[in-house]
């Protein structure tokens, strides 16, 4: 069944509401590129969606396996040995500022749950919007 521009544009909202509450940083980051979306409201959430899977796939930890995989299969240390881990170090400032020194990507959160859902959302708009043509 076909939504209607209104029921788009609500998801749409409701989308970028939980965001704004449980991960400000991609939604201020998404705020930027909203502009610039079509007016047509489906076409609007296809394209935000996509970047809202875009984003939280490269910051979830279901992507460090992978990862390390490609660096391992394209780097040698000097010891010969694989890369076991990626972290990342901060500056004093940074440190101060994150409570920190530095931090293993392996600690990223999981977010391949939500990825699916948004996934799974996405490809049913998409098949609505195929449906339509």
């Amino acid at each position: 069944m076909a939504l209607t521009d209104d029921e788009y544009l609500d998801i749409l909202r409701h989308l970028q509401e939980r965001l704004r509450e449980f991960a400000p940083d991609v939604f201020e980051n998404l705020s930027e590129i909203t502009v610039d979306l079509p007016p047509n409201p489906q076409t609007r959430l296809i394209r935000y969606l996509g970047f809202v899977i875009r984003t939280f796939k490269t910051r979830s930890s279901d992507t460090y396996p992978y990862i390390l995989d490609l660096l391992n299969n394209n780097i040698k240390t000097k010891e010969g040995n694989s890369i076991e881990s990626i972290k990342i170090s901060f500056t004093p400032e940074e440190a101060q500022l994150y409570g920190i020194d530095e931090f293993d990507l392996v600690n990223l959160p999981d977010d391949s749950a939500f990825l699916d859902d948004l996934i799974t959302i996405l490809n049913s708009i998409q098949e609505d919007e195929s449906d339509k043509s």
